[in-house]
């Protein structure tokens, strides 16, 4: 290269701002970003199957409790004893 040419750069221009566009840009544009937002989404998958012994486990937990007794409040027993 000689000292009298520079080199050639590479000139980047700004980019249009949003209100610089005429209609059919802004329309195209927006049209884009609602199909995006509206398209089909695929279903999550699932991690893995439940194990049958704790899925076991966990149900005997429950009617465990279930059975369990849990006194009355006083409101209650109250509205009971007066019948």
């Amino acid at each position: 290269m000689k000292k009298n040419q520079q080199p050639k750069t590479k000139t980047t221009e700004a980019p249009t701002l949003p209100w610089d566009w005429r209609y059919e840009e802004s329309k195209k544009i927006s049209d884009a970003q609602v199909k995006e937002h509206f398209k089909k989404m695929e279903p999550e998958k699932k991690e893995k199957p439940i194990n049958p012994g704790d899925l076991k486990f966990f149900i005997g937990m429950c009617k465990a409790n279930k059975k369990k007794f849990i006194p009355l409040s006083d409101y209650d027993r109250s509205i009971t004893k007066s019948f």
